[in-house]
This record gives C-alpha cells, structure tokens and sequence, in this order.
C-alpha cells in the first residue's frame, strides 16, 4: 500500500507525513444526521493497520472513526486524525473512539488525512474522504 498520497494523487501535496488540504476549515461544521462509520484496526504497538476504507458521505453528515484491535474487538487504542498540518491542531480519538459532523458548506470533493496511532508515530495511513 502506498502512504505517500501525492503519489496516488498528484495533485495533493504533502509535507512531511501530513497532507495539506486547504479547505479543511469548512469540511467539519455543526451539522447533524446520519453517520458514516470508519473501522480502524491497531497492532498491539498501536500502529493503525491497512486497508482502512475511505469513507464516502454527504454534507451535514457525521463520520465515526473507531479503534479495533486485530481480534476484531473495539479498542480504546488512542489515534489521531491530521487534516492540516499548518493549523496543527489534530482531532483526538483518546479513548478509541472520534466523532466529527460535515459542514453543510463543505465542498463536494475529495479529501485526504492521517491517522496516527499514539506510540507509532512513525507508521501513519492516509485515507480518503469523499464528500458527495
């Protein structure tokens, strides 16, 4: 699997192991309705395991990210999600769990971000979200 998402995608840019994206300020608003639910499985060194599927959702909708272990259990395997790295601000699933809502106004595009897991930093994964 290929982390470097300017090389899936040419027109992303990263820095370092984050990616910039530019209009994250309006892609997590207030909006609420259904949710679309992301699984992520951790190694017991805390490193976030391939594949983790790209999410495919709507405006207003709310995203779930959730810590597994590998046997297949919930885990409270702590992670963080990077969608900008020059806010450096990341969002925090401290206790395996994060839940966030798409702006209403967010654009109708594709995303990258980074998921890192606490203690394996140096292991991140870069999936997508689509806001359709």
């Amino acid at each position: 699997m290929n982390r470097h998402s300017s090389q899936r995608h040419p027109g992303l840019v990263n820095i370092s192991r984050l990616t910039v994206t530019l209009l994250f300020p309006v892609l997590l608003g207030t909006g609420v309705s259904a949710h679309a639910a992301t699984k992520i499985v951790f190694d017991a060194n805390g490193c976030p395991q391939p594949p983790v599927a790209d999410i495919s959702t709507s405006r207003g909708k709310k995203i779930e990210w959730q810590a597994y272990d590998q046997a297949g259990a919930p885990s409270r395997q702590s992670f963080e999600i990077f969608f900008d790295p020059i806010k450096g601000s990341p969002l925090k699933g401290n206790s395996g769990n994060l839940k966030r809502n798409i702006d209403q106004g967010a654009p109708k595009v594709e995303y990258k971000y980074t998921i890192v897991g606490k203690g394996c930093e140096h292991s991140p994964l870069d999936p997508n979200i689509r806001v359709n």
